[in-house]
């Protein structure tokens, strides 16, 4: 595999679908309390945030603690941010992720069923 090109590619599709589902769902980037993005490597997750322009605070990440979980690292990092108390009901999430054949997916996630604090 070419290291370069995944990251790129990586980069600029979890952008560009991440931009696509706050377009459909008609939420502008600044109303997005945290992006949880695809934890494949760090480098990825800090780039696509740049581009999307979300500072690093409003990232979850979570490959420190547990490496690349692979299609399963957007569903622990939002159970741990919410675990914590990060997350909480009416939140507005933004996930991105990307694997394997080059896929991507995105989506607009409002923490309306989350129990009142």
């Amino acid at each position: 595999m070419d290291g370069k090109a995944i990251f790129k590619q990586a980069v600029r599709r979890m952008s560009e679908v991440a931009k696509e589902a706050l377009a459909r769902a008609e939420v502008p980037i600044e109303e997005i309390d945290f992006f949880v993005p695809h934890q494949a490597n760090g480098k990825i997750i800090k780039a696509v945030a740049e581009s999307l322009g979300v500072a690093m605070e409003k990232v979850i990440v979570i490959i420190n603690k547990y490496g690349n979980t692979l299609s399963s690292s957007i569903p622990i990092a939002l159970c741990e941010a919410v675990n914590s108390g990060k997350i909480r009901r009416n939140h507005m999430i933004a996930t991105a992720s990307f694997g394997a054949g080059i896929a991507f997916g995105a989506a607009v996630l409002p923490m309306v069923g989350l129990p009142k604090s």
